[in-house]
């Protein structure tokens, strides 16, 4: 990503989740949810076409598709729609999981910070902090990194949740995180060995690991409200999922 882009983009998506935001009604909760998704779909999707030949005619038919999302084509880049998705993708977020104000005032500091170290890394090390890290560090280390960092944060953010229950989240997302990254690694050494290694494998393998680590957050992390259990969950899921994938 260009860094003025990435500047543009982080105050858009920073001035957005502290906005004062009403509760939304359920189909426009439903439709703001739907549409960054689908343009993460899109991507998970080419994911899927690495390493296919381009004689192949599935490749073929969906070429113009995967050139965009690749940056090759269009008038509008891929990433620019993706990017303008993840504001849509907040006030979503902000509504589903009932997520105040205050808490997302407290949590602000988090975007600006993550695009300095982005900006950073491209600069100092040419390359893109996630693939800084994963050349420099195993799965498990990073997801166990982000584990600290959610804690952390669900820990610190001003909240209604009791200590105690905050303090069985916080352990369930420094537990879960590696462990699901640890199953990831697991699951490709099987794949690997037992021949079954094609483009989709490691993607099959990170959606299966983060969807069982969701599962595992929701039922033991201890947060009364559904919705805060779900937020836990798909935080849980998604580091594990997208570690074992690096």
């Amino acid at each position: 990503m260009q860094p003025l882009h990435l500047i543009i983009f982080t105050a858009i998506w920073t001035a957005t989740w502290i906005s004062p935001w009403p509760k939304l009604a359920k189909g426009t909760e439903l439709t703001l949810g739907l549409i960054p998704f689908g343009a993460f779909g899109l991507r998970v999707f080419a994911s899927f076409f690495q390493g296919v030949p381009t004689d192949d005619p599935v490749r073929q038919a969906v070429a113009p598709l995967l050139a965009w999302v690749a940056g090759e084509t269009g008038a509008v880049s891929y990433q620019a729609v993706l990017d303008t998705t993840i504001a849509l993708g907040m006030v979503w977020f902000a509504s589903a999981f009932d997520i105040p104000r205050k808490s997302r005032v407290a949590t602000a500091w988090i975007l600006p910070t993550v695009a300095a170290i982005s900006l950073a890394s491209e600069a100092w090390l040419g390359m893109p902090v996630e693939t800084a890290l994963a050349h420099a560090l195993p799965s498990p280390v990073i997801a166990a990194l982000a584990g600290c960092g959610m804690a952390a944060v669900l820990w610190w953010t001003p909240s209604e949740i009791p200590h105690k229950v905050k303090a069985q989240a916080a352990i369930v997302l420094l537990v879960l995180t590696p462990a699901g990254a640890v199953d990831g690694i697991l699951g490709i050494w099987l794949a690997e060995w037992l021949g079954w290694q094609t483009p989709a494998t490691v993607p099959a393998i990170a959606l299966t690991v983060g969807s069982m680590t969701s599962a595992a957050a929701w039922v033991i992390c201890g947060l009364e409200r559904p919705r805060s259990r779900s937020l836990l969950a798909l935080a849980a899921g998604v580091v594990a999922g997208a570690s074992t994938a690096l």
